[in-house]
């Protein structure tokens, strides 16, 4: 009889490398959108919150899927794989950003700055989604989007221990839009914002 690994975190869900890659190319122009739209909707609005929670529902679903490696152990795919997966396919280059926001409406957009900023978020939430021994929720994705979109991308390489960067001293994940979102109870008619 086989010995069952329990998982690294709570939340997680094992399946298989590949079922993984499909999530990913499932949902990565979901994602590139939404968070385009928070690029290019006014900051605080609805639109810029209900697009900030969609992006950061959609990063979690996928970060919580883990896969049993060779050795036996469960993993997660690494930061490089989830940049190809979610963010090179429809946002690789400052082209394909522009096209992305006009589809979403913003027809006079500063497409560099947008991937700037898009590529930012990239960075940061690549490997807190790779991170195997934590597991990142909605309320921190959505503070990590809205961190790096308040600084207008303009950050040094995050330096993670884990899921968060430690070289951002003002980095408080559970204030702001986090707070809001941890504080938050998911009942059916309410709202959030």
């Amino acid at each position: 009889m086989k010995q069952l690994l329990s998982l690294p975190h709570y939340g997680q869900i094992p399946t298989l490398m590949k079922a993984i890659k499909l999530e990913m190319w499932d949902k990565d122009l979901q994602i590139i959108n939404s968070l385009i739209r928070c690029l290019i909707c006014p900051l605080d609005s609805a639109a810029y919150k209900n697009n900030l929670i969609i992006a950061s529902s959609l990063l979690e679903r996928i970060s919580c899927l883990v896969y049993r490696g060779k050795d036996g152990k469960y993993r997660k795919p690494s930061p490089k794989m989830y940049v190809k997966e979610v963010f090179e396919h429809f946002a690789e280059t400052v082209e394909e950003v522009s096209e992305r926001a006009v589809e979403n409406g913003n027809r006079e957009n500063d497409s560099v700055h947008l991937h700037k900023v898009l590529w930012k978020i990239a960075e940061l939430i690549c490997p807190m989604m790779a991170c195997v021994t934590e597991q990142a929720f909605t309320s921190e994705y959505t503070y990590a989007i809205d961190y790096v979109i308040r600084h207008d991308g303009d950050l040094p390489k995050p330096e993670m221990r884990e899921i968060f960067p430690i070289n951002y001293p003002d980095y408080y994940y559970w204030e702001g839009i986090g707070e809001e979102m941890s504080k938050y109870k998911w009942h059916s008619g309410e709202t959030f914002f």
